[in-house]
């Protein structure tokens, strides 16, 4: 499990957020087929439940928002530079936010890594987190 995961989720943090959806199913049929080879009498999400882990795609999000929660949280890291401003709203608002989120008129620019964890919805964050 420890070298072919690290294989698969190597750069996961960076393309995670910008992967079609036909590639991420790709990626779970991988998981699928090594849990029917090693459970071959249990549905896959019984495999899952049993092993305690995660579908594929569950983890790559935590995986990407662990390291976007790293790079705020250590200005010694290489990244926390390309990090946006920090929001200074005086307005008592329901979302809060952090950062000044840039404009952006492509998806290709709202799927970055940076931009798309600035508006990575926390309850999400922590519904990932419990899962794994």
């Amino acid at each position: 499990m420890t070298c072919v995961r690290s294989i698969l989720e190597y750069t996961s943090p960076v393309f995670h957020r910008a992967l079609p959806s036909y590639l991420s199913e790709v990626l779970e049929r991988l998981q699928k087929r090594a849990m029917r080879i090693i459970y071959p009498a249990l549905s896959y999400n019984d495999a899952l439940e049993l092993t305690g882990l995660p579908t594929s795609f569950n983890r790559r999000e935590a995986i990407a928002a662990n390291l976007f929660n790293e790079i705020c949280e250590k200005p010694a890291r290489s990244l926390h530079k390309l990090l946006p401003d920090i929001c200074t709203s005086t307005y008592p608002l329901r979302n809060q936010r952090t950062f000044i989120a840039p404009r952006c008129k492509t998806e290709t620019c709202k799927n970055s890594f940076i931009i798309s964890h600035l508006h990575f919805d926390l309850e999400l964050f922590f519904i990932v987190i419990l899962v794994l």
